[in-house]
């Protein structure tokens, strides 16, 4: 069995709390980890491989995956419309300035990376890449009709999350009234911990499980809540000094000014908030 949908970004957008809800639903069912990442990294290990991912959905549901990391990959476009020829695909896209600082504030908090913000900026361009939205729809446009397409903007999930759902249930052609209980639950937000080794020890943790092949086990481990109680007793006050910085923020604007341009016309809405 392989996906009918594909979430494919971007990072930082409200992704897991998609995944989150659409488990819910009873029509649908979706991979047993996010972020699977077949079309970009584990292309070569074949679509076997990938269908393990789906072997527990049941006949006649709707399946479905999120791996952000496609929107801005070169080579996940074409995979995607070789294997998947009338998939649909979702995106979430956040203001690309805070997307940004919130991939830079990822690596942060999980002792990847300790130089500043607008250091990282300069020494890693893949986080300012992925924030050209416009320029990676378009690619996927090159394989995909529009109306398979659906693009959602982040800051309308944090208005009101249950029209934010009900429009990808319409997408998906599936009962739109039914909503999770958990539908007003908090948009994930970026970690910022008081120990970060703790922080980083989970994402060790919840790789080594991945690599391994114990999917059960890290649903389990989810299921206990252990995990986000952890992280909720390590979890700093916010830090007014970890900030963007406004001559910062100016600049990153004008780097997105004619991508953003682009992408209000395809989308035709107005995205003067994003700032």
């Amino acid at each position: 069995m392989l996906p009918d949908f594909i979430g494919i970004g971007a990072p930082r957008s409200g992704t897991t709390w998609i995944y989150e809800m659409l488990k819910n639903h009873p029509r649908i069912c979706m991979s047993k980890e996010k972020e699977i990442n077949f079309f970009n990294t584990y292309y070569d290990k074949g679509v076997e491989w990938y269908e393990k991912f789906f072997d527990k959905c049941p006949a006649g549901s709707l399946v479905g995956e999120f791996s952000p990391s496609y929107l801005a990959n070169g080579l996940a476009p074409g995979r995607i419309k070789e294997l998947l020829p009338d998939v649909k695909l979702i995106i979430s896209l956040r203001n690309p300035v805070e997307q940004v600082y919130s991939r830079y504030l990822y690596i942060v908090n999980r002792n990847m990376y300790n130089n500043t913000f607008e250091e990282a900026l300069n020494e890693k361009p893949h986080i300012l890449e992925g924030a050209y939205y416009y320029k990676h729809i378009s690619r996927y446009l090159e394989y995909f009709d529009r109306r398979r397409i659906l693009v959602l903007v982040y800051e309308d999930l944090t208005k009101d999350a249950k029209s934010f759902l009900e429009t990808i249930y319409e997408f998906l052609e599936i009962d739109a009234s039914f909503m999770p209980s958990t539908v007003n639950r908090r948009v994930h937000s970026t970690v910022n911990p008081k120990v970060r080794f703790v922080e980083m020890g989970m994402v060790i943790t919840r790789s080594a499980i991945r690599k391994a092949g114990l999917y059960s086990l890290a649903e389990g481990l989810k299921k206990t809540g252990l995990i986000d109680k952890i992280r909720q007793y390590n979890m700093a006050h916010n830090d007014d000094s970890r900030k963007i910085a406004p001559a910062t923020r100016s600049r990153l604007n004008q780097l997105f000014a004619e991508d953003k341009k682009k992408l209000s016309m395809l989308l035709d809405r107005e995205l003067a908030s994003w700032r």
